[in-house]
């Protein structure tokens, strides 16, 4: 039986500092992509939106002026409690 992989994932996670980050966990697991502190959870996604809208355009991926937005399904904000039993260093 074949296992099916998860896809991507972007996590907004509180910092030591109670900033906000944001990494991007690829399918297997992996770490892919992250992102310096931001001062809300709202400037982090609109970081890691910019990140991927860039990433599309150099990839040879047309895309739109206006309008570009990550999945919400793909995005998940976790508080300091669900950061620290995730494993990720908040403080």
């Amino acid at each position: 039986m074949r296992t099916r992989m998860k896809g991507p994932k972007v996590t907004i996670y509180p910092d030591k500092a109670g900033e906000f980050r944001w990494r991007l966990v690829g399918g297997n697991g992996e770490i892919e992509a992250s992102g310096e502190s931001h001062a809300t959870a709202g400037h982090a996604e609109k970081a890691v939106t910019t990140t991927a809208k860039n990433f599309a355009i150099v990839s040879g991926y047309d895309v739109p002026e206006t309008g570009f937005e990550l999945d919400p399904e793909l995005v998940e904000t976790l508080t300091v409690e669900e950061a620290e039993a995730a494993g990720l260093e908040v403080g």
